[in-house]
């Protein structure tokens, strides 16, 4: 009896450890349907990024290169509208074709709210917020030469 109680926990561990786990290639809106945050949440959070990222990379020296369409879901079309409008120049691969990118974000769901990541230039920034868009937590900014 604990034998097949010990090994439904370490099969339910393994399979729920496979559900939290990203793989370092997927991007893009990743917020789970039960989970979704109000409109208004998704606009403070895309305001907030493009805000720090106009601190940390200057809007009119970089270049933002998508790997994918900004019309790949309305989220990404509005973040990268957004972008636009804060001077960034923002370019997308041709119709059909991938591209290697410089650009890639990640807003996923968190236990208590929403984190959103942006890896643009080597640099990743991240911040969580809550279901309201508020945010929850300072950015966290790795820069290439921080070695981690």
């Amino acid at each position: 009896m604990i034998k097949k109680c010990l090994a439904a926990l370490v099969l339910g561990t393994s399979l729920l450890t496979g559900c939290v786990a990203l793989d370092a290639s997927e991007s893009g809106y990743l917020v789970d349907r039960e989970h979704q945050p109000a409109a208004s949440a998704l606009y403070a959070v895309i305001s907030d990024t493009v805000a720090e990222m106009g601190k940390i990379c200057s809007p009119a020296r970089t270049q933002i290169a998508l790997s994918y369409s900004a019309d790949t879901d309305p989220f990404t079309s509005k973040f990268v509208s957004a972008l636009r409008s804060a001077g960034f120049a923002v370019s997308e691969p041709e119709t059909g074709k991938q591209a290697g990118g410089n650009f890639r974000y990640t807003l996923d769901s968190q236990p208590d709210g929403i984190r959103m990541t942006v890896h643009v230039n080597g640099m990743r920034l991240s911040r969580a917020y809550t279901m309201t868009g508020s945010s929850m937590s300072h950015w966290t900014v790795m820069r290439p030469q921080d070695g981690r």
